[in-house]
């Protein structure tokens, strides 16, 4: 691991050449829709790499445990930056799906003894960061599918170390919640009014009609995520997330 995260740490950190354009695109390069422009990304390779190497510090939480944490900090500073990577969905993905590993392993380095000093300090403290970080992400999210692997993976990590967060912390996730329930809730009725219009053209196949049963079924998975992590909350904090609880929408 002394060999392989100097290597991390660069390849984290390495940006790939944008530029804004609406004339021809070739393909090779990566292409994203931000901010009503058509980025063209030079070097995919490279954004597959930063997706592999989540992938990676994910297994090395996963495989080593406890003895991952001199590596924890280091892990944690390039994986959660990554949450927002609008540049590649699959990076995003895989940064989300790490954060679980990372607290397992902050986790057990605390409750075998092995963590000590600096660090102990810093895994009791890691778990309010990563579930906020999740949660901010819900904000900036703009693919529905990556939104519930997120809210999934938000409530495995409240699920480990829920219990260390302050009022601060748990007004800042419950506010994620509803942002995820109010832009859920506008998306269905937009889908309605699709599903309507479909339904009156002549052009409506069964094939259009497949992908809108899809969207609707991903719609309700997120409110399915969403009802997972208001339960963890519930058992986690009981009578003193009643407030918080009744903030929330049709509630």
């Amino acid at each position: 691991m002394s060999l392989v995260m100097p290597y991390a740490v660069e390849c984290a950190q390495l940006e790939p050449d944008k530029t804004v354009s609406s004339d021809k695109l070739y393909d090779s390069m990566h292409k994203v829709m931000f901010g009503g422009e058509m980025i063209c990304i030079y070097g995919s390779d490279l954004l597959e790499g930063k997706s592999m190497l989540c992938s990676a510090l994910e297994l090395y939480a996963h495989e080593l445990g406890e003895d991952f944490y001199p590596w924890i900090p280091q892990a944690a500073s390039i994986l959660i930056p990554l949450l927002k990577f609008y540049i590649h969905s699959s990076v995003r993905k895989c940064a989300s799906c790490a954060m679980v590993s990372l607290l397992r392993s902050a986790k057990l380095a605390v409750e075998k003894g092995i963590a000590g000093g600096g660090n102990k300090w810093y895994l009791k403290q890691l778990p309010g960061c990563i579930i906020l970080a999740l949660g901010d992400a819900l904000y900036s999210e703009p693919e529905t599918k990556l939104c519930e692997k997120i809210l999934q993976e938000l409530n495995n990590c409240l699920n480990i170390g829920g219990t260390l967060l302050n009022e601060y912390l748990v007004h800042r996730i419950t506010n994620g919640i509803k942002h995820v329930i109010i832009e859920s809730s506008r998306r269905k009725g937009k889908l309605t009014e699709r599903e309507r219009e479909r339904e009156k053209s002549e052009d409506f196949d069964a094939e259009e009609a497949e992908l809108l049963r899809e969207e609707r079924e991903l719609e309700e998975k997120v409110f399915y995520r969403v009802g997972c992590i208001l339960l963890t909350l519930i058992k986690t904090f009981k009578a003193t997330f009643l407030p918080f609880l009744m903030s929330f929408p049709h509630i």
